[in-house]
């Protein structure tokens, strides 16, 4: 039997067996599924439709200083540069700009072109004062001062002469920091100092971070306290403050016998 689409409106021919079920309304799959779609009442959701303003999709509502994580639009990459919200700008990476470009665009008053970069003077990647920064021409202008410092590996690099010495130093696989030579906190010694870190102190041994009941403890008061007054390893360990393996190792270390204090 030649029946009418009631979606396209096409003919097409219709068997018997179908009709009689109730079936056979529309020509293909494909109009049979946007039909019962755009059935009124059907509980299908329309692409675009909207059934309640409380649903509805509002462009732009949550975007910027509306959204509920703003930050203020400032954030800290991974490499140690800072980005600002900037949309619309020329060099907006995800309306993003690097702080430091925007810096140098106030400064001249226009924004940089092609082949112009911003370096900074003293190798800190986030000190975006702008007596801090210089416009390269070029960016081989830009990678000739980033090679002005003597590059070394870090176990070939020389000791530190004295203070204001910079070179650069590379680390694991291609990163190259510039260090700055720096004076140790507790010994006084000449090291190489990251100049985009506040290190204080040349290595871990000078870190004055374990107290000093933990390095400072009378052996022989220990002993005494674990074999003549009979307090075991843990109840002591615990009056030091201290873990008892760390005292265990220190009453394995210390050789009693031959120490004339605990004969006494």
């Amino acid at each position: 039997m030649i029946k009418k689409c009631l979606f396209c409106g096409k003919e097409f021919i219709a068997y018997d067996c179908l009709i009689k079920i109730g079936k056979g309304k529309y020509c293909s799959k494909n109009c049979a599924s946007r039909g019962i779609i755009h059935k009124p009442n059907s509980g299908c959701f329309i692409k675009g439709e909207h059934r309640s303003p409380d649903t509805e999709f509002k462009k732009g509502e949550f975007l910027g200083k509306n959204h509920p994580l703003w930050k203020g639009g400032r954030y800290k990459t991974s490499n140690g540069y800072i980005m600002c919200y900037v949309p619309n700008h020329p060099r907006a990476y995800g309306n993003y700009v690097l702080e430091h470009t925007l810096v140098v665009e106030k400064k001249i008053g226009r924004h940089l072109l092609s082949n112009e970069s911003c370096h900074h003077l003293n190798g800190i990647k986030d000190d975006n004062r702008p007596e801090n920064l210089v416009i390269c021409q070029t960016h081989a202008e830009h990678f000739l001062n980033h090679r002005r410092y003597r590059r070394y590996n870090k176990k070939n690099a020389p000791a530190p002469h004295q203070l204001g010495e910079k070179i650069a130093i590379r680390w694991s696989g291609k990163k190259v920091a510039i260090h700055e030579s720096s004076v140790c906190k507790k010994c006084n010694k000449l090291f190489w100092k990251d100049v985009c870190k506040d290190t204080k102190f040349c290595s871990r041994g000078c870190i004055d971070t374990k107290p000093s009941h933990y390095r400072f403890i009378d052996m022989v008061e220990v002993l005494h306290k674990h074999r003549l007054l009979g307090k075991s390893i843990i109840e002591i360990a615990k009056e030091y403050n201290i873990s008892f393996c760390t005292l265990y190792r220190k009453i394995k270390k210390y050789e009693f016998q031959d120490n004339p204090r605990l004969s006494s």
